[in-house]
């Protein structure tokens, strides 16, 4: 693309202007030369949109410079900043200089090497103008050449099969390309790819066959809209004429028969490519980095399934110097690997800036078109993601935003009769979170009315009356995803005909992830697309567990907490209500769900009040948290997940790992379950089981506190409130280090300071916890902050009913003592300890949910309460 900012010199003379445009170009600048008045216009119409800036001669022959800008204006270029070099100036000259907005008249011979300071002080605005519209043409042009590559591949899959899947992807390509077009200011070009969609629509809508005819006018377009694309990188703008296109589009009987695409003209769309840069960048695709992703996540499998080995060798051969030289190698060998995996994900990734720097445009333009006054508001541009998600992305994100503007946004009349500020704001943020990367498009406009959508969805059938009748509002709000779905009043080119969103949720969903619509009428709708993040290869930490005869994962930061409940406790924990069994912990009503004829099927399914003891894992979704009812808790581990085949793909699965026999299995998708399984959130579910708490007694439950008991190497036990505690860790000793002086780590991507309990205590130690590769610590969240507090050893979590004694406290830190099972136990005061506010226990598992802040009591055998605190969860 010619993408050099252009200065135009006009003079009959061509020794003054070599002088002029020699300097030019060497300021960076590309100079256009022409000796009289119609070579002038004739740059100006090729390059207009480039040329920051035109310099000429009052007198040239039969015209003059003041001759040459009256028509500069009457063709609709006045924006461009003008100049006269004149040998004298009189006050008739400058009276029409004036009217003629030139920027001013300079004295002849035009001095060239002031040529740097007049072109800043004359075209610095129009330079930064030119530079802003090459910036957001080139986006266009990069999107638009790569969905042009898909786009031929799809039409000619038509001839083989014309599938309602291919008609759409090419539905997709060509109006996102025909969106994206209003960055050119070129109204033809527009028109006639719209009349290609058009076309498409009638295809989509069945109207038209894709018979051999259509799919013949379908490579004509291609081949027109690629002629124009590669033009345009040349920076050629070609006559269109728009009436032709639209009677090609309109595929009107014989007349279409010739309208194939000839080979000289399908080889005159070819251009040359630039060779600048070349050497210095390669393409890779993107199959190959998964490839070599996949091989480095075998080398991650076979190194744990080594390092299993060594430690069991050297457990049995203490001592011995070559097991721990091996041992010391492996560790280097994994570091080395993680490293090539992290190089591997990052070349994958681009800056979502590409993406979104073409929205402000796109906002100004739609308020030009729609008469509104609307601000975009963008942040997380900066977040880089991978190629798969921006495509994705790049696809679908503008239909929201247009839909934002159109539908949402409403006019300043009528923003201001409910109190609203005249101008409109759409806010669109990324952040990455967890295993996902976030992108939400929130207005501040008029909302989506329920009652409006079931209306418009009854009208159109599109569900069974009584679903319809059954459905929650958000449910109802999904339904403007819908194909076919449309509240538009009539259609426009602004928010896609009414099937821009459907293609959203195809684009989304087929990646894997999903879009969430939230809507207050009057106040604004948030539309959130939830992308998992591509990994060929992904080490996390997970909870082995058996349910039924099989064995499964469920990664470690969907865990809340382990509960076991035992016969005793059954009647007072576990109530139905409405056909669902619910875990009530400490009053709060949580849904279970057990997966035993799911998961595996056959195997013998206990009902729950036949269990000797009830085991279940506290797990939470994005919004929500329930509790899975397993057989048996095994172990914790670190596992690598493997993408999983199609043909057992499921939203149950997260994936694949090896387990440690060699054979593979399978990891649970919290978020997948509760979809599947049709969990109510924690809110509904008190909604719907309030009835029972009202009609039925108090339950009694045991008055106490709970609390977390540990060692510290020093003698006696002590305890935190359980409702402090963030979560357990095992944190790496070597990747501890001191910031500003004080023993810190990363936790969680922030840094975290740590503390030895014993030290800020004043105790003597009896060892030192620093010898350790591994430091068992707890993790405290104090307003989104977190403190790590290093002990000894975890020991159990109990319900304590006695009283603090305060008598015997010696220290502010101290709270002072209780006395369980003959054991003198000391309280530790976590805020005075670390200089903190006392604030009240916070749910740091599951925003926007109603968490449980406590958990229940386990079995008092120490078996089962050191299996809670081994796994380093509650």
């Amino acid at each position: 693309m010619g993408s050099i900012i252009k200065i135009l010199f006009v003079d009959d003379e061509k020794d003054i202007i070599y002088p002029l445009a020699s300097e030019t170009e060497e300021l960076g600048y590309e100079s256009l030369m022409a000796e009289s008045v119609s070579e002038g216009i004739d740059h100006l119409k090729t390059h207009n949109e480039s040329i920051a800036l035109v310099i000429a001669d009052f007198h040239m022959g039969v015209s003059d410079g003041l001759d040459f800008r009256r028509q500069m204006i009457e063709l609709g270029y006045k924006n461009i900043p003008f100049i006269i070099y004149s040998g004298f100036v009189n006050q008739d000259m400058l009276r029409k200089a004036i009217d003629l907005k030139v920027s001013r008249l300079r004295d002849k011979p035009f001095d060239h090497q002031r040529i740097k300071s007049v072109i800043l002080e004359d075209a610095k605005d129009r330079i930064e103008l030119i530079e802003e519209k090459l910036t957001l043409k080139k986006i266009f042009l990069d999107e638009a050449t790569d969905l042009l590559e898909d786009l031929e591949t799809e039409i000619i899959a038509l001839e083989g099969a014309a599938s309602a899947e291919t008609i759409n992807n090419i539905f997709r390509l060509v109006h996102t390309i025909k969106g994206g077009s209003g960055v050119l200011d070129w109204p033809d070009f527009t028109k006639a790819v719209h009349a290609y969609e058009d076309l498409l629509t009638k295809v989509k809508d069945n109207k038209v066959e894709a018979d051999n005819q259509v799919i013949t006018i379908l490579l004509k377009g291609y081949d027109f809209v690629l002629k124009i694309i590669n033009g345009l990188k040349e920076d050629e703008k070609v006559n269109i004429d728009v009436p032709h296109w639209v009677n090609v589009f309109s595929a009107s009987g014989a007349t279409e028969k010739d309208t194939a695409a000839t080979p000289a003209e399908a080889a005159g769309t070819t251009t040359k490519q630039s060779s600048k840069g070349e050497d210095d960048v390669i393409k890779v695709p993107t199959k190959i980095l998964d490839e070599f992703m996949e091989l480095s996540g075998e080398i991650t499998v076979i190194r744990n399934t080594v390092n299993k080995l060594v430690s069991n060798l050297q457990k049995e051969f203490s001592g011995n110097s070559d097991l721990y030289q091996l041992g010391e190698f492996l560790e280097e060998m994994h570091k080395i690997n993680s490293s090539m995996q992290n190089k591997i994900t990052e070349l994958r990734k681009v800056s979502l800036k590409s993406i979104f720097r073409t929205y402000p445009r796109t906002v100004r333009d739609l308020n030009l078109s729609l008469g509104k006054q609307i601000d975009l508001k963008v942040d997380g541009e900066e977040l880089r993601v991978d190629t798969k998600l921006a495509q994705v992305l790049k696809n679908s994100l503008i239909h929201v935003v247009r839909n934002s503007a159109d539908h949402g946004i409403e006019d300043a009349d009528k923003r201001a009769s409910n109190n609203k500020p005249a101008k409109g704001t759409i806010n669109l943020r990324s952040i990455e979170q967890g295993d996902d990367i976030i992108v939400e498009v929130e207005d501040d406009g008029g909302g989506i009315n329920p009652d409006a959508i079931l209306n418009r969805a009854k009208e159109k059938n599109l569900f069974p009356l009584e679903v319809l009748n059954s459905m929650s509002e958000k449910q109802i709000f999904k339904i403007i995803l819908e194909a076919g779905f449309s509240t538009a009043a009539q259609v426009t080119d602004i928010s896609g005909r009414g099937v821009g969103m459907d293609m959203v949720k195809s684009s989304v969903e087929s990646i894997g992830g999903r879009i969430d619509i939230d809507s207050t009428l009057g106040m604004g709708t948030k539309f959130s697309l939830k992308l998992p993040i591509p990994k060929s290869v992904m080490i996390i930490q997970s909870l082995l567990v058996k349910i039924g005869e099989r064995e499964f994962n469920i990664p470690q930061d969907n865990i809340i907490r382990l509960i076991k409940i035992e016969g005793t406790r059954r009647q007072d924990m576990i109530r139905k209500a409405q056909g669902c069994d619910l875990l009530n912990l400490d009053g709060n009503l949580i849904q279970l769900t057990n997966l035993t004829e799911t998961l595996s099927p056959g195997s013998q399914n206990t009902p729950l009040e036949d269990r000797e003891s009830i085991d279940i894992v506290l797990a939470k979704s994005e919004k929500l948290i329930f509790g899975i009812i397993v057989d048996e808790i095994k172990d914790a581990e670190e596992i690598v997940v493997k993408n999983i085949p199609n043909q057992i793909k499921n939203k149950i699965y997260k994936g694949a790992t090896f387990m440690g026999d060699g054979s593979v299995g399978l990891i649970l998708d919290v978020d997948g379950i509760a979809e599947f399984k049709d969990i109510l959130d924690t809110e509904t579910q008190e909604q719907n089981t309030s009835f029972e708490k009202e009609s039925s007694t108090q339950i009694d439950h045991e008055e106490g506190k709970e609390y977390i008991i540990f060692t510290l190497p020093t003698r006696g036990l002590f305890c935190f409130h359980l409702e402090d505690v963030y979560r357990l860790e095992e944190l790496s000793t070597k990747e501890f280090t001191k910031v500003s002086g004080q023993l810190s780590t990363i936790y969680l991507n922030q840094v975290t300071p740590l503390h030895f309990i014993h030290d800020d205590l004043g105790m003597t130690a009896d060892k030192t916890l620093l010898e350790r590769e591994k430091q068992n610590t707890i993790i405290i969240d104090h307003k989104d902050r977190y403190y790590g507090l290093i002990i000894d050893e975890i020991k159990e979590i109990r319900l304590i009913k006695d009283a603090i004694d305060t008598d015997i406290a010696d220290r502010k830190e101290i709270e002072g003592s209780i006395i369980f099972e003959d054991t003198v136990i000391t309280v530790i005061d976590i805020y005075t300890l670390l200089g903190l506010e006392k604030q009240q226990a916070l749910d740091h598992h599951a925003p926007e949910s109603k968490a449980p802040d406590k958990v229940e009591e386990v079995s008092k055998e120490s078996e089962d309460s050191n299996m809670v605190a081994g796994f380093g969860l509650f």
